[in-house]
């Protein structure tokens, strides 16, 4: 059972070739699974994630060197 439940992101994930809309459930701070529809379980708190777009973390990759 997930502990929160996010429902219809927008998940986009290159590294996993997932671009659509899906229900993502996490627990213990982690994600537990994502697929197209899961349903809450007893004490899951969910949000309404329609119109949203989840994505991993992303980094800013740039710097601003400085000579001396």
């Amino acid at each position: 059972m997930q502990d929160i439940l996010l429902k219809k992101a927008r998940v986009i994930d290159p590294a996993r070739n997932i671009d659509g809309r899906y229900d993502v459930a996490v627990k213990n701070g982690k994600i537990h699974r994502i697929e197209k529809d899961i349903g809450p379980g007893a004490g899951t708190t969910v949000y309404d994630f329609d119109g949203k777009i989840l994505t991993p973390a992303l980094i800013d990759a740039h710097l601003h060197p400085a000579a001396g």
